[in-house]
């Protein structure tokens, strides 16, 4: 079996910001423990909605990469506001980065991508992470007018990884609460 990989996505009004990690599992059945997940890359996409969305990309050192080639820090590149049309173009672009791009992959494959956390501003009464079923997904979809940019933007990266760029997989979706009162 291959690496496993987690995402951590968390979406504003007009950015998105992934990281990505690699699971790191028990080493032998005498040590069941895990070291915990290893930072791999931080990935931002600013300004989504704007004349000029900017990419910023850093490539976390100190691991073994599946294809990284060097540098491959960017800071606040310039996109093309008709390629960063919305949160999910935005999302597919920072994908395209951690998965395919020579000088910046991270992850070996889309179906090597087993969670996928987002932040979510207002879950209403669940406490405590959960999985994104239908469910989970209607009840953060009816509590969007307690945080309309925020969940809308959340709702809409949940909605493209399940269905266009990682719909062929096992990955699982959880949502964690962020709520300011």
């Amino acid at each position: 079996m291959g690496k496993s990989y987690i995402l951590s996505i968390n979406a504003g009004s007009s950015s998105i910001k992934v990281s990505a990690f690699l699971l790191n599992k028990p080493s032998s059945s005498s040590h069941p423990t895990s070291t915990g997940p290893t930072p791999l890359a931080e990935c931002q996409i600013s300004g989504i909605t704007t004349p000029t969305p900017t990419l910023s990309y850093k490539h976390i050192k100190n691991h073994d990469t599946t294809n990284n080639n060097g540098n491959s820090n960017i800071k606040d590149n310039p996109l093309s506001p008709q390629d960063i049309k919305d949160h999910a173009t935005a999302l597919g672009e920072i994908l395209n980065l951690l998965i395919h791009s020579p000088k910046s992959r991270v992850i070996e494959r889309p179906e090597d991508i087993v969670y996928a956390t987002h932040r979510v501003v207002h879950g209403g009464d669940y406490k405590r992470p959960k999985v994104i079923d239908g469910e989970v997904y209607g009840h953060i979809r009816e509590l969007s007018e307690l945080a309309p940019l925020h969940n809308a933007s959340a709702l809409s990266l949940i909605h493209a990884l399940r269905t266009t760029y990682l719909p062929a997989t096992t990955t699982t979706n959880i949502a964690g609460w962020w709520c300011w009162m």
